[in-house]
C-alpha cells in the first residue's frame, strides 16, 4: 500500500517535464549482502590483492581495522560537510599509513578488488526497468543523482548492466562533483544537465535528508520511496510517499 502524506502540487504534475532519481535503494539495491559482512568480503578481497601485488603487506585484521576506522572517518566527515569523499583517497591514505607506495596501479587495483564484492551482489529493484519505461515513453527526462565515494562510470556500468541506462538521459555522481546531496549544487547541478526548470521536475529516493529535503530547499517537489530497512524520522518530512519505484508513475498522473 503507497502513502500519500502530502500530494504533489497540480501545477507540478502538469508541468513536469524531467524526474531526478537516487540510485542505491531506490532502482538497484545495493545492500542484498549485509553492510558488516559485505565490507569484511571487500577488505578480504583488497587484500588479497595486496598480498599478490605488493612487497610490503599488512596482517589482515590490521589493515582491515584501518580500513574500516579511516572510511568510518571519512564518512562522518562528508555527512558534515557535504563534499564527497572518494574511494581511491581513502586507499592512498591507507597504504601511506603502512609504507606502501600509493602507485596508481597498485591503488586501482585495490579499488577494483574491493568493488568486486559490491558489484557483484548488486540488483535492480524489480519495478525500476518498467518505471523508467515509463517515464520515456512519456517523454519526461531521467536523471539519476547519488551520493557514492566510488567513480561514476561504475554506476553507469551497473546500470546498463541490467539494462536501465538508456532509459536514462543523464547522471550525477558525488564522486564526479565533488558534492553530496543534501547540497544544493548536486541538484542544480542535475537540473542543467536535462535541460529543465526547477517546477519542471520532481525527484524521488529513500531518504529523508538527503532525497526530500535537499530538492526541497532548492524547490524541487520530492517524493519519498519509503523502503522497509531504512529507519524514518515521524514530522520530518510531509511529502507524498510511495513503497516502491513504480507507483510513481501513476502519482504523476502518467
Amino acid at each position: 500500500m503507497n502513502r500519500h502524506v502530502a500530494n504533489i502540487p497540480v501545477e507540478v504534475i502538469k508541468n513536469c517535464r524531467g524526474v531526478l532519481l537516487d540510485l542505491g535503494s531506490t532502482l538497484l539495491e545495493y545492500e542484498n549482502t549485509p553492510y558488516e559482512e559485505l565490507v569484511r568480503r571487500s577488505c578480504e578481497s583488497a587484500h588479497d590483492y595486496l598480498a599478490k601485488n605488493s612487497p610490503r603487506v599488512p596482517e589482515y585484521d590490521a589493515f582491515c581495522k584501518a580500513f574500516q576506522d579511516l572510511l568510518a572517518r571519512m564518512v562522518q566527515r562528508a555527512r558534515n560537510e557535504y563534499k564527497e569523499y572518494r574511494f581511491n583517497d581513502i586507499t592512498t591514505q591507507l597504504l601511506t599509513s603502512f609504507r606502501i607506495p600509493p602507485a596508481p596501479e597498485i591503488v586501482q587495483g585495490v579499488f577494483e578488488h574491493y568493488y568486486l564484492k559490491i558489484t557483484e551482489q548488486v540488483t535492480p529493484y524489480p519495478d525500476a526497468l518498467n518505471t523508467l519505461s515509463r517515464f520515456k515513453a512519456a517523454g519526461l527526462s531521467v536523471c539519476i543523482v547519488s551520493n557514492t565515494c566510488f567513480p561514476g562510470k561504475v554506476h553507469r556500468a551497473e546500470l546498463a548492466r541490467f539494462g536501465l541506462l538508456k532509459h536514462v538521459d543523464a547522471t550525477v555522481f558525488s564522486s564526479d562533483l565533488g558534492v553530496r546531496k543534501p547540497h544544493r549544487d548536486i541538484f542544480l547541478a542535475a537540473i542543467k544537465k536535462v535541460g529543465r526548470e526547477i517546477d519542471e521536475v520532481v525527484f524521488a529516493g529513500d531518504r529523508q535528508l538527503e532525497d526530500v529535503l535537499g530538492p526541497q530547499m532548492v524547490g524541487i517537489a520530492a517524493v519519498l520511496v519509503r523502503r522497509p530497512h531504512r529507519t524514518y524520522e515521524p514530522g520530518l518530512t510531509s511529502c507524498p510517499e510511495v513503497e516502491n519505484i513504480g507507483a510513481l508513475p501513476g502519482l504523476l498522473e502518467l
